[in-house]
């Protein structure tokens, strides 16, 4: 094995992507998407609509996370801060976001829809992230897309 071989023979100045992924295809309208685990140096947690393919940016410095955050510290001690944290934050975040614009709520645990129809997508695993499959001749579409799938700012709800 040479200095740029991994264990499995593979080059890996060419393994750029060390995320696990996956092809899924949707069932209803044979789109092909990609499912992606999540970046362990991720700033933040997407939440996904309960009722369309939109989901929410949560950043962890958004103020009102820091907030919510900081409410539950104060209830909770750090053992159980660390042992349960998305149990505890997840729902008291999902309690301030704003319905998404087709009247679902966002959900850190729900099915992941279809980014072209809507469609639940059977069989795809809990904890990733989907997005459109690496294509450089749709790169300009599937972005447009995404951004207009993707909601960042104004995102909670009013108190």
């Amino acid at each position: 094995m040479n200095e740029n071989e991994n264990e499995n023979g593979n080059d890996s100045d060419s393994d750029d992507n060390w995320l696990e992924q996956h092809s899924i295809h949707c069932s209803s309208c044979k789109s092909e998407l990609l499912l992606m685990e999540p970046s362990p140096f991720q700033n933040g947690y997407y939440l996904q609509c309960d009722n369309c393919a939109r989901r929410v940016d949560v950043s962890v410095y958004d103020s009102v996370f820091q907030e919510i955050e900081a409410r539950l510290k104060a209830r909770h001690g750090p053992e159980e801060m660390d042992s349960r944290y998305l149990e505890l934050v997840m729902p008291e975040v999902e309690a301030r976001l704003r319905p998404c614009a087709c009247s679902g709520h966002f959900k850190y645990h729900t099915a992941l829809r279809c980014l072209h129809c809507s469609a639940v997508l059977s069989g795809a695993p809990e904890g990733f992230n989907l997005w459109f499959p690496d294509d450089e001749a749709n790169f300009e579409r599937y972005d447009a897309m995404l951004n207009a799938l993707i909601q960042s700012e104004d995102i909670w709800r009013e108190t």
